[in-house]
C-alpha cells in the first residue's frame, strides 16, 4: 500500500510539473549545450575513409509556437574535432557551425521536430586548412520538465563538401546523435 501512494504522488508530481512546463508554451529564445556522437563516411581525394568521434556543441535559438505547431531557427557550433579515419591521411574537422530551421508539433510537454538548414566549417587534411559547407537535415525532440528547462535528444545528418573543388572533403552522410539540455527564456 505504502508503495503504490508513493507512485500515486510521484505520478502527481511529475504530471504537475509536466503541466506547468506545457502551459508556458515554446515561444521564446533558448539556449543550451548538447554532446554527440559523429559518424560517417567521406572520400578524400582519391581515398576513402570515416569519421569517428564525439564533441560538444553549444546552441541558441528562437521558437514561436501557434497552436500545436511550433516553427524556429537555432544556430549551433562544434567545441572540439572530429577525426577520421584511416589516420594516415591525417585529416579532421577543426569547427562546424549549423544553421537550422525546425518546424514541429507539441504533444503535452514535449516538442517533437524536423529540421534542415545549412552547415559549414573549416577542415584540416596534412596541416592545410579548407572550408567546407552543405546541407544537414535532421529529427529530434525536446522534453519541458520544469519552468523553463528543457531536456532533449537530436539526430542531425549533413552533406558536406570542401570549397576548394578539388574533392579534399566529400561526406556521405556524417551523422551526429546527440542528447541536449537547456534554458528557455
Amino acid at each position: 500500500m505504502k508503495m503504490l501512494k508513493t507512485a500515486v504522488a510521484s505520478a502527481v508530481a511529475v504530471s504537475s510539473l509536466a503541466g506547468a512546463a506545457a502551459a508556458q508554451g515554446w515561444t521564446g529564445a533558448y539556449v543550451g549545450g548538447a554532446y554527440g556522437v559523429s559518424r560517417g563516411d567521406y572520400a578524400v581525394n582519391p581515398a576513402e575513409g570515416h569519421f569517428d568521434g564525439s564533441n560538444g556543441q553549444l546552441f541558441a535559438g528562437y521558437n514561436y509556437q501557434f497552436g500545436g505547431l511550433t516553427v524556429g531557427g537555432e544556430l549551433a557550433t562544434f567545441l572540439g574535432d572530429v577525426s577520421v579515419s584511416p589516420s594516415i591521411y591525417s585529416h579532421r574537422l577543426d569547427n562546424l557551425t549549423d544553421l537550422k530551421l525546425r518546424f514541429g508539433t507539441t504533444f503535452g510537454s514535449a516538442l517533437v521536430y524536423a529540421l534542415a538548414g545549412y552547415s559549414f566549417g573549416t577542415s584540416n587534411s596534412g596541416g592545410a586548412d579548407f572550408d567546407f559547407h552543405g546541407v544537414n537535415y535532421g529529427i529530434g525532440v525536446d522534453y519541458a520538465v520544469s519552468g523553463n528547462f528543457f531536456l532533449g535528444a537530436e539526430l542531425l545528418a549533413r552533406n558536406i563538401k570542401d570549397d576548394s573543388g578539388q574533392n579534399y572533403l566529400d561526406t556521405r552522410p556524417m551523422t551526429t546523435a546527440s542528447i541536449r539540455a537547456g534554458f528557455r527564456f
